[in-house]
């Protein structure tokens, strides 16, 4: 197995791990989970496009949407921002203009509102 095969596989795995967390709305463990993402970077230590895809699409579904660990969930945009490239920035500030207010936890709008403007900042 070569190493992106591995990634492929360990990202699957914690994609899988992720969808458990969100659905038992339980923030330590989705925050655990979000780290290791995290750490899936590539040689020049950027996020993959394929990792922050996912983390695009997941951010838009209802169960994230909806979920008490929502806020947990866009920490994995507050830590990679500042290594995004600017297309992944342009992708993310896209997703999160259409978000802006469908978070049903307080804390999630608060915290994709932050997050959007970091990223309005980083585009310069």
């Amino acid at each position: 197995m070569t190493p992106d095969q591995s990634d492929n596989v360990n990202a699957d795995a914690l994609f899988a791990r992720l969808d458990r967390c969100i659905e038992a709305a339980n923030p330590n463990t989705t925050i655990q989970v979000i780290l290791e993402l995290e750490n899936i970077r590539t040689e020049r230590f950027q996020v993959p496009d394929e990792i922050l895809d996912r983390m695009l699409t997941l951010l838009q579904t209802k169960a994230v949407l909806e979920s008490p660990v929502a806020a947990t969930v866009l920490a994995f945009f507050s830590v990679a921002c500042i290594t995004l490239t600017k297309a992944q920035r342009r992708r993310c500030l896209s997703v999160l203009r259409t978000l802006a207010d469908k978070f049903s936890d307080g804390d999630a709008l608060y915290e994709a509102n932050q997050l959007y403007d970091r990223l309005l900042i980083a585009q310069d």
